[in-house]
C-alpha cells in the first residue's frame, strides 16, 4: 500500500505543479498545461482510489457508487490526457509555414 501511495503521489504532484506554475513558466502552452496537469492529478486520484483505497476498504470497491467515482475519475483522466496532448501539438504547429 506504501508504494502505492508514494505512486499516486508521484502523479499527482507534478500535476499540481503543472496547473499552477505551467502556464507561468511556458505561456503559449497555458492550456495543454493545466489540461495536462488535471490529467495527472486524476491519474493519481484513480491509482489511489483503486490500489489503496480498495484495500483499506474492500467492501466500498465493489459498491456502484465507488465504481461510478472510479470512472468517473478514469475519464478526466484519459479526456484530459487527450486533450492536453491535441492542444500542445496544435500550440506548438502555430507560425509554422
Amino acid at each position: 500500500m506504501l508504494i502505492a501511495t508514494v505512486w499516486a503521489a508521484c502523479m499527482a504532484v507534478p500535476g499540481l505543479w503543472l496547473v499552477l506554475e505551467g502556464p507561468h513558466q511556458w505561456p503559449r502552452f497555458t492550456l495543454p498545461c493545466v489540461l495536462g496537469g488535471v490529467s495527472a492529478i486524476s491519474a493519481g486520484t484513480f491509482v489511489f482510489l483503486v490500489l489503496v483505497i480498495g484495500r483499506m476498504f474492500p467492501d466500498m470497491s465493489k459498491r456502484a457508487e465507488m465504481w461510478a467515482i472510479e470512472m468517473l475519475v478514469f475519464m478526466v483522466f484519459v479526456i484530459g490526457g487527450l486533450g492536453g496532448v491535441l492542444m500542445a501539438l496544435r500550440a506548438g504547429t502555430e507560425g509554422v509555414a
